[in-house]
């Protein structure tokens, strides 16, 4: 039962992964990421819209205080 707890976890983790490397315009490295993510979890439903969608770089947000 924890194996399955930890998958999710790293699952998840190589998800945020990939949107780093999205916002970095590292797409090669970012659809690795996120299909690794789906091999963990095949039910994640963010990281099938971010494959799905064939990714495009999302320019790194900056703020200004």
């Amino acid at each position: 039962m924890w194996a399955y707890f930890i998958e999710i976890f790293y699952a998840g983790a190589h998800f945020h992964l990939g949107e780093i490397y999205q916002k970095q315009g590292r797409l090669d490295e970012a659809k690795f990421e996120f299909e690794k993510c789906l091999k963990m979890n095949p039910s994640h439903r963010k990281a099938k819209e971010m494959v799905g969608n064939n990714l495009q770089e999302k320019p790194i947000e900056s703020k200004i205080c």
